[in-house]
């Protein structure tokens, strides 16, 4: 069972994100609502990103090859590759 992502943040993730862009930028004053679009916008990305991450698809394993082998009595048998 997978875990659907929600489509919108809340503000606790927006904000705790543009507190961390405001001390990485060293604390400027003023620079709130750039700071909060800018978390939003790196949030966004990061959601793109973890949605575009494929599981490639599992080898069909009844179109593997197949050898044909002969056992003690010297019957044959067809054994996967």
């Amino acid at each position: 069972m997978s875990k659907s992502r929600p489509t919108t943040f809340s503000d606790y993730e927006v904000r705790v994100r543009a507190y961390r862009i405001w001390e990485r930028s060293g604390r400027p004053d003023g620079c709130a609502e750039e700071h909060w679009r800018e978390a939003l916008a790196e949030l966004e990305a990061e959601r793109r990103a973890e949605t575009a991450v494929q599981v490639p698809p599992q080898p069909d394993v009844s179109q593997q090859p197949t050898r044909t082998v002969a056992d003690k009595s010297g019957n044959a048998e067809d054994k996967a590759a």
